[in-house]
């Protein structure tokens, strides 16, 4: 019975990296497609996520990534937008921005402002 065990073992959902493009992953594009990988025999999908319109010109973006692999926010935080693609917040494993203020989600913002206005 070689690998019954593992055959009946729980399924777990997705697990990602978000990582952002415009002064993350732009700085060295080809070294982060090296590391990629690594991410990938983990287990973990690997997700651009930028906050630039996708109505806008993205070539140098898409020249390192396929389409199908970015989340564009048109502008909108970061987390608000994983919904919109099918990915819940607790499927994310960890982000890679320059920026952690821009993966906020409106209610962090929206208690902060309680907070300083109270």
């Amino acid at each position: 019975m070689e690998g019954h065990f593992s055959q009946h073992q729980p399924k777990f959902e997705k697990k990602y990296v978000m990582v952002d493009f415009d002064d993350t992953m732009s700085l060295d594009p080809e070294k982060f497609l090296t590391i990629f990988p690594i991410f990938e025999s983990m287990g973990l999908e690997v997700r651009i996520i930028t906050a630039r319109n996708e109505e806008l010109d993205n070539s140098d973006l898409l020249t390192w990534v396929e389409a199908s692999k970015v989340i564009f926010a048109n502008g909108r935080q970061k987390k608000d937008v994983l919904f919109d693609h099918g990915i819940k917040r607790n499927q994310v494993a960890f982000w890679i921005d320059d920026q952690p203020s821009a993966i906020v989600d409106k209610e962090d913002i929206c208690n902060l402002m309680y907070y300083f206005n109270s």
